[in-house]
């Protein structure tokens, strides 16, 4: 069984290839509710390590939740489903499990986001304690290491 799992997300038995990332990514939606449900905002950090298709990631960063800010903390799986280029780019699916700090609450949320190595875009759904409410975000995130890369090389 274990063979056949790290065959599928794209690791060979005898080692599989780690690839550090580190991303900036900005969330924003609305809460499911009454007219005039806050709005929400994330910014966040993601350090992950990429094993084959499977990305472990941390979130750390703050969250606007109308009218207030607050720290967030969480831990972010998702797994490429449809592979374009890489191993690591393509359909993502992923899930974010998140800790806020206001008044100790915590969202999780679940959705595609499209992965294209150095910008990710996507929309994501799920439950968020503090408003006892459904919440959408739309997601877009880059990487940093590719866009300092991008910037020094300057244009063509």
């Amino acid at each position: 069984m274990s063979l056949g799992l790290s065959g599928w997300l794209g690791a060979s038995p005898a080692r599989a290839d780690v690839v550090g990332r580190l991303a900036l990514d900005a969330d924003q939606g609305v809460y499911a509710g009454p007219p005039g449900a806050p709005f929400a905002f994330t910014g966040k950090l993601v350090p992950a390590l990429d094993i084959g298709r499977l990305r472990l990631g941390i979130d750390l960063g703050t969250t606007f939740t109308n009218p207030k800010w607050a720290l967030v903390a969480g831990f972010q799986p998702s797994l490429v489903l449809f592979s374009v280029l890489t191993p690591q780019t393509g359909v993502r699916l992923v899930t974010d499990g998140q800790y806020i700090t206001q008044e100790s609450s915590w969202r999780v949320t679940g959705g595609l986001v499209v992965d294209m190595e150095s910008v990710h875009f996507g929309v994501t759904s799920g439950y968020d304690s503090l408003h006892d409410s459904a919440i959408i975000l739309t997601s877009i995130g880059v990487d940093l290491p590719a866009l300092f890369g991008f910037i020094a090389e300057g244009p063509l």
